[in-house]
């Protein structure tokens, strides 16, 4: 009896170490992925989620919970960063062994950074090639990554929006690292709004102290109901409104003010 007692006990403690053998976690049994870019890294991996790494921080993939096989196999993930390239990585495993997987940069980035009120068009070219046209929102950025092919070259960005007249600026580039063009407002906009019954054919500016209205700014007539927006140096002065073939209407008072739109609707 005491030695049947003495049996099933020694059976239940055996089971109970396989038991816990087999939910511990070899201290070799993960991979090791290290980023080692100055920014963020996102790998996904297939059927296990997916997880943020932030600049030079690191991540433990445990084999146990994720391995079916029994003695080697390989762990792929998919992995993109604010200075990588969307790419795939393959590790093989060996079950029992750690393995370390790195990450390196792999690419540079260009940031816009917009000041002004409306819209700035930013033309992105290298060693004279056109790469890319970015659309950058008021106030706000965009980003452009460039491989390793540009990194330690120098872009050059041409950009214009209401606000800002036609520039450019030359930019070097450095792996691992963004660098910003940006784009301030230096102009302002006269928006001409036509709800007369007549056709405007001109519209002329006549600057505070000045007897002189200029050329007229608009190259084709407003019908009723259109309008037109017309960039302009900061000023302070008169816009002469030319409607039909020989009336002028004259708007005084008026300030053109960086980053503005100064709105003028004609009527009857």
């Amino acid at each position: 009896m005491c030695k049947k007692l003495f049996y099933g006990v020694a059976i239940l403690l055996l089971l109970l170490t396989l038991s816990c053998d087999k939910n511990t976690k070899p201290e070799g049994d993960y991979v090791l992925i290290r980023n080692l870019t100055n920014g963020n890294a996102t790998l996904t991996f297939s059927g296990a989620g997916s997880v943020t790494l932030e600049a030079h921080s690191e991540h433990k993939w445990y084999y146990a919970d994720n391995s079916k096989a029994d003695n080697t196999d390989s762990l792929s993930f998919t992995y993109i960063g604010d200075y990588l390239m969307p790419n795939i990585r393959v590790v093989h495993l060996t079950k029992g062994e750690a393995a370390v997987t790195e990450l390196a940069a792999d690419c540079c980035r260009l940031r816009i950074a917009n000041q002004s009120n409306a819209i700035v068009s930013a033309t992105v070219s290298l060693n004279g090639e056109q790469l890319n046209t970015l659309q950058v929102t008021a106030n706000e950025s965009s980003y452009l990554k460039l491989g390793q092919f540009a990194a330690e070259d120098s872009v050059t960005v041409n950009y214009e929006g209401r606000y800002v007249f036609a520039g450019s600026e030359k930019l070097p580039l450095v792996l691992d690292a963004t660098v910003t063009c940006s784009v301030m407002p230096d102009a302002g906009s006269l928006e001409v709004i036509n709800s007369s019954s007549g056709t405007i054919y001109g519209v002329y500016f006549r600057p505070t102290g000045s007897t002189d209205m200029g050329s007229n700014m608009i190259n084709m007539p407003l019908w009723l109901g259109d309008y037109r927006i017309i960039k302009m140096l900061p000023q302070s002065g008169t816009v002469i409104v030319n409607i039909g073939s020989t009336y002028f209407q004259e708007f005084f008072n008026s300030v053109i003010q960086v980053n503005q739109t100064l709105s003028i609707v004609v009527n009857n």
